[in-house]
């Protein structure tokens, strides 16, 4: 086939592209076409046209069905963009969400913490406050007795006794008996009571000797009876 000539178009100049005609015939094909009658020549041109047409056809169909398909996964696409851009969104709020109530729930933890220590502290300066007046009860309570068991004395070695109720007598025991219980229930948790109870005797001695007491009923009644209680 001859080479064509630049700028030849058979849309724009349908015409000069038809006179140009012989530009586009092959020799052996146009041998073949001269030997063929022109019925069969019309035939196979009428038929290669109508299978152009139907290929063509079969092709602009398939053309749409893709196209279709391709304005679909377009916006299939398109939304999921959209949606893949809403649920970062989401997720960043989320985030922020989460770190809000971490912070939240920190403070929250650290202000039940201090609370804690507080009432903690609280509770251990009772306990010591507790403790103390516990101590200072006992106190009081073992002085009593030993002032009770003194004066008892006293009143013994000075002719007294026979003045003495029962009664007062037994209060004295009683409470005496309870001191001792709360003494060993104290000594018991390991809790020091300052004046033991059972020094009361070394107590007596210190602070108010048979000597002294002797010479105190000399000066005033004179020596103690000698029956007994």
């Amino acid at each position: 086939m001859k080479l064509l000539a630049s700028g030849l178009s058979s849309f724009k100049d349908p015409a000069g592209f038809l006179k140009r005609s012989d530009d586009f015939t092959l020799v052996d094909d146009d041998l073949h076409l001269k030997n063929v009658k022109t019925e069969e020549v019309f035939d196979t041109l009428l038929l290669s046209n109508f299978q152009a047409y139907q290929a063509t056809l079969h092709l602009y169909d398939r053309y749409k069905a893709v196209n279709d398909k391709s304005v679909v996964l377009r916006k299939a696409g398109d939304a999921l963009k959209a949606e893949n851009a809403k649920l970062s969104i989401e997720k960043s709020v989320m985030e922020q969400q989460k770190i809000a109530l971490e912070e939240a729930l920190k403070n929250e933890r650290d202000r039940h913490q201090a609370e804690v220590a507080k009432l903690k502290e609280a509770a251990d300066q009772h306990e010591q406050t507790i403790e103390a007046l516990r101590e200072r009860a006992l106190s009081i309570a073992v002085e009593a007795v030993c002032k009770t068991r003194a004066e008892l004395f006293k009143e013994y070695l000075l002719g007294a006794h026979s003045k003495w109720n029962p009664q007062e007598m037994q209060e004295e025991i009683d409470t005496y008996e309870e001191m001792q219980r709360l003494k060993l229930e104290e000594s018991q948790k390991g809790v020091g009571v300052e004046g033991d109870v059972e020094d009361v005797d070394k107590s007596l001695g210190d602070n108010a000797t048979l000597d002294n007491v002797e010479d105190e009923a000399a000066a005033t009644d004179g020596p103690p009876p000698k029956d007994g209680i």
